[in-house]
């Protein structure tokens, strides 16, 4: 499991001027905490609001992370150059 600095909890609203967004709310239940937000909570011009919890990863911690994690279990990366088929020329970094 990855650590919990790398995945980070947001707390999101969706607000619109129209209740047409209810009707595409496939989404729902993938989401955690989902709610429809009070009239008090909405601002005008809007008529509905939504709010919800997801997570965010850091892309570049996370596959570091993984990285060191495969590393620490045997896995070696290995970057090299690969030839074009149509081109000929080299392409990408050796590095082991």
């Amino acid at each position: 499991m990855a650590p919990s600095g790398l995945v980070n909890r947001s707390p999101s609203k969706i607000l619109e001027e129209t209740d047409s967004i209810l009707s595409t709310l496939w989404w729902k239940d993938l989401v955690r905490d989902f709610s429809l937000l009070s009239e008090s909570e909405i601002p005008a011009p809007y008529k509905v609001g939504i709010a919800f919890n997801t997570v965010t990863i850091n892309p570049l911690e996370y596959l570091s992370w993984v990285q060191s994690e495969l590393e620490s279990r045997g896995v070696v990366f290995r970057h090299q150059y690969i030839v074009n088929g149509l081109t000929g020329k080299k392409e990408g970094k050796t590095r082991t």
